[in-house]
């Protein structure tokens, strides 16, 4: 047997047939190791790197290879397995019967020739041959190693039960209770996305993560080219596909994932923030994962690495990923071997660490855009705009105080419900395409609408969009964490006016058939105080709400005993 040291673009793709064979006998499963992924790779994000796949030739045939990128240090050549930063698996591209053999051969033969050699090699599974392949090879020869393991979480399709299964999470993020919320508000649907919508999939993604810190690089340039072509390939083994939930036509969540043999492998999971609290990503992998248990002839749905919560909710069995760092005897070699694996020790604490996690992805994530915004924009009122918000925030932490008076209004039930004229009632339909409500926030609305409130506008031309929001359960303050569960025959008003507080008092008293309307005004605000006097209201309670460095304590004074 020999070593080639495939460099270029030609030398690659003359072993296209052969690398195809190979994972074919094998029933390969792993998306990221097919030709067509490595070759995309290498055609989109490998350009500036060197790479150096390494083939074993035995005779005139190819009988393995060994996809590395070649780094040049002054401790010596590191080689990383191809794919770093996107592969999320990696292994050797050789026959099982062959492979300990090869690899053996493969990694002597390299040490033999630079005597200051580290390998840095990423995604290899646990549950792989090659892992134990290459843990008795560095305890045979006694090179000095370390193994940085990350979790990952898969279902076993053929084992599952799928109805005791789902029976079992019914309860999960209150999941049932948002689908027939979300279904009784619009029409949803599930289906895979066309190669169209890609643009809007980047669009999605950037906007989530926009003031989070994003790692996965996945909506960036010239990421996107790649991940646009790999919706291309047309392969037997190898397929990329976004599956995605959308209601009334409109995308608000996607799983971007790959088929490869027996298994699918979820990749990047995204959703539409302003429908966050819906839950549509974890609403989403439910029916994903029912509509690969009707397709037998997918095994395993994998979930992919990382220590996300929602995988550990659905998974019924873990594997792990390993990034195994070794060198040879050299001491340079050894040097450097040690300073990556102190790095890989550091990082596989913090990422264990879910108060750091949600610390470095969600606080800095949102400094450095607020740094982008303020210091990277051209915009001098975009500045001026987020130095105000900037500073507000950081005065409301120290110290905030919010003062709201409860205000009520006693009603005679004059008639049955559904005999309120005026209004109209705001559906979700209305709220994503209608031009009226452009200018209002979706987000909250879609917050609204989950949490049970009716949104009511006016009837015939309204152009300024305005939403009157009903409460028939609970009394929610706007700014003060106060929440208080209502009496039967009471509701709770938000976004009235001066000019609308009269009719919509008359349409819900009629509508909803309620002997008592509640609704809040700022204690300060003595101006709409008297006309809420004016209009029949009295003082019900008084809310203080007193913040000092992000605690805050409540102040109620009650002036009756009941609502």
């Amino acid at each position: 047997m020999e070593l080639v040291r495939l460099t270029s673009w030609e030398q690659l793709q003359s072993v296209k047939r052969k690398w195809a064979l190979i994972l074919e006998s094998n029933e390969n499963s792993n998306p990221f190791i097919e030709f067509e992924w490595v070759s995309l790779w290498i055609e989109y994000l490998g350009k500036d790197k060197s790479i150096e796949i390494i083939g074993v030739r035995n005779g005139k045939e190819f009988v393995g290879f060994a996809p590395f990128i070649k780094k040049r240090t002054i401790f010596g050549n590191v080689y990383e397995m191809i794919g770093l930063g996107q592969s999320n698996y990696m292994d050797f591209i050789i026959l099982h019967e062959h492979r300990e053999k090869i690899i053996q051969f493969i990694l002597e033969r390299m040490i033999k020739e630079e005597p200051q050699i580290i390998f840095n090699l990423h995604g290899i599974l646990e549950s792989s041959p090659t892992y134990k392949i290459l843990v008795n090879f560095m305890e045979k020869k006694k090179y000095g190693h370390t193994i940085h393991k990350v979790v990952t979480p898969f279902i076993d399709l053929e084992k599952l039960q799928v109805n005791e299964y789902m029976s079992n999470r019914k309860k999960l993020y209150k999941l049932e209770r948002r689908e027939k919320k979300l279904h009784l508000l619009g029409d949803v649907e599930h289906k895979t996305s066309s190669h169209d919508e890609l643009d809007h999939i980047f669009y999605l993604h950037q906007k989530r993560w926009e003031k989070r810190d994003d790692t996965s690089g996945f909506a960036n340039n010239p990421e996107r080219a790649f991940y646009k072509e790999l919706l291309l390939v047309d392969s037997e083994r190898l397929k990329a596909i976004v599956d995605a939930l959308y209601v009334e036509g409109r995308m608000i969540a996607f799983n971007y994932g790959f088929l490869c043999g027996s298994r699918y492998v979820g990749y990047v999971l995204g959703y539409d923030d302003e429908f966050e609290s819906f839950s549509p990503g974890i609403m989403l992998e439910k029916e994903s994962i029912i509509n690969f248990v009707d397709n037998r002839e997918i095994k395993i749905f994998d979930m992919s690495i990382g220590n996300e919560p929602y995988k550990f909710d659905w998974n019924t069995h873990l594997d792990h990923t390993a990034k195994i760092i070794f060198s040879s005897t050299g001491f340079r070699a050894s040097l450097l071997r040690q300073l990556q694996s102190l790095k890989g020790k550091i990082v596989d604490l913090l990422k264990k660490n879910r108060r750091i996690v949600k610390f470095k992805r969600d606080t800095l994530g949102y400094l450095k855009y607020m740094t982008r915004r303020l210091f990277k924009n051209p915009n001098q009122m975009d500045r001026k705009q987020t130095a105000q918000q900037l500073w507000h925030q950081i005065s409301s932490f120290i110290w905030k105080k919010k003062h709201s008076f409860i205000m009520k209004k006693e009603v005679e039930r004059t008639r049955k419900p559904g005999m309120g004229k005026g209004f109209m009632e705001l559906k979700l339909k209305d709220a994503i395409y209608d031009e009226r409500f452009r200018e209002q926030n979706l987000k909250q609305i879609c917050t609204k609408l989950y949490g049970g409130y009716q949104g009511y506008y006016r009837a015939g031309d309204n152009e300024d969009g305005e939403i009157v929001w009903a409460n028939r359960k609970m009394l929610r303050l706007n700014s003060i964490p106060f929440i208080k569960e209502l009496r039967k025959n009471a509701i709770w008003l938000e976004g009235w006016n001066r000019r609308n507080l009269v009719d919509i008092c008359k349409f819900v008293s009629k509508e909803h058939f309620i002997h008592s309307i509640l609704l809040e005004v700022n204690a300060q605000d003595r101006d709409a105080i008297r006309v809420l006097e004016v209009a029949g209201f009295q003082l019900d309670r008084s809310v203080l709400s007193s913040t000092r460095f992000g605690r805050t304590k409540l102040q109620v004074v009650e002036k009756q005993e009941k609502l």
